[in-house]
């Protein structure tokens, strides 16, 4: 007897969820009907490049992909790039459309170009990827609208979705710390003369339409390792490693409310990561940050605030593993296809993430009551020959 197998094959950026969702479900119809699903992905940035402007210049990327069924070994049908990839003949139309939320209005619209890109290596599916892509005007991505996908196939199949965007914030977004303030992370203990780790913070005003929230800390030094533990001469390598620590992240219900959002962690954490992160080796030397002239002082720590609107926040949320073994997880999706007069749901996501970085915080290079380069040298980071590039610091790399 013959089977016909069904198989969804998506991107490869599903493939983790699927993989997690398929152990709560075993039955398969190997005879189910084939239907035709798009996969749309996309998270629009109103600042991708990071430089505080929302411009032409930020591209949006969008990747579109295709369900497939065949007979035989479908891991085969992943290779071939016109089973899970479109030809741009098969749409009679695919773009993206700026709506006016106040009006409902079109303001807007970017058509959906293609391009191509390598996988990962590694992976099951063909080598090359092709997405799509638009460019906005002149004044970029707008926070007061909403934006559309929309889709439409020669077979007669629409696709559509719509979205907010995350608003890139203004100067006055970070509270604690900000450019101006040290970051607390440790203290001199008197009694003992060891050192005091801090319970600290991160306080900042939540732009318009963000929901979910996930802060890092990044510390940079700069590695040298010498020929042997004297460290004399010249070093035989130099390098400049950046290291990012998970703060913690946050959730909020209205995504209006000007109430400050304020995520808090234990110091201590961050150097027991640096401790089980690093190697100890005499032979090398850790130079913290670098000395801002200028400002007299070593700056070393940026912040990294990851925020996701409404639609992703849903997303991550009914995506999240659980723990329960009776209760079957939701595949959220806020993508709709409709064939021959009828909705269903799609497979994917269209929503809004965005980036903001706190940068150069500096470090009090003294022994003094906020000393946070003391822990750096003593206690459990005393191995690891931590130094600071500051000449006139009580632990100066000269």
């Amino acid at each position: 007897m013959n089977f016909r197998k069904s198989i969804f094959i998506l991107p490869i950026v599903f493939t983790a969820m699927i993989c997690v969702l398929a152990a709560c479900e075993t039955e398969v119809d190997l005879n189910a009907p084939y239907k035709n699903y798009s996969v749309v992905f996309a998270l629009l940035d109103a600042d991708p490049n990071r430089d505080g402007i929302s411009n032409a210049l930020d591209t949006q990327w969008v990747d579109i992909d295709k369900t497939f069924l065949g007979d035989g070994n479908n891991l085969q049908y992943a290779a071939i790039m016109d089973s899970v990839e479109y030809n741009d003949e098969d749409f009679v139309k695919k773009v993206v459309q700026r709506w006016s939320t106040s009006s409902e209005q079109l303001l807007e619209e970017y058509e959906l170009l293609s391009a191509y890109r390598p996988r990962e290596d590694g992976g099951l599916f063909a080598a090359l990827n092709k997405v799509y892509y638009f460019t906005p005007s002149n004044a970029g991505l707008s926070a007061n609208d909403e934006y559309r996908i929309y889709l439409q196939f020669k077979d007669g199949r629409e696709v559509t979705a719509s979205t907010n965007l995350v608003k890139v914030g203004g100067n006055n977004l970070w509270q604690t710390p900000n450019e101006d303030n040290m970051l607390t992370l440790a203290s001199i203990n008197s009694a003992t003369g060891g050192v005091q780790y801090s319970d600290t913070q991160v306080k900042f005003s939540p732009p318009n339409n963000a929901l979910a929230f996930d802060v890092k800390l990044n510390f940079t030094f700069t590695e040298e390792v010498y020929a042997d533990a004297s460290q004399q001469g010249a070093p035989m390598s130099r390098d400049t490693i950046t290291l990012s620590y998970p703060i913690g992240s946050a959730v909020r219900q209205d995504p209006t409310s000007t109430a400050f959002i304020i995520i808090r962690f234990g110091a201590e954490g961050f150097f027991t990561f640096l401790k089980n992160t690093l190697t100890v080796d005499p032979r090398i030397r850790r130079i913290i940050g670098k000395f801002d002239v200028v400002d007299q002082r070593t700056e070393c720590f940026d912040f990294t605030l990851t925020m996701a609107n409404g639609e992703f926040s849903d997303y991550m949320e009914a995506n999240t593993p659980s723990s329960s073994i009776a209760q079957e997880r939701p595949i959220y999706t806020n993508i709709t296809q409709r064939e021959n007069g009828v909705d269903y749901p799609g497979i994917g996501l269209f929503g809004s993430r965005s980036k903001i970085l706190l940068r150069d915080l500096p470090l009090i290079s003294s022994n003094g009551a906020a000393g946070n380069l003391y822990a750096f040298r003593t206690d459990m980071l005393i191995p690891y020959n931590f130094c600071d590039p500051n000449g006139s610091s009580d632990f100066s790399c000269q």
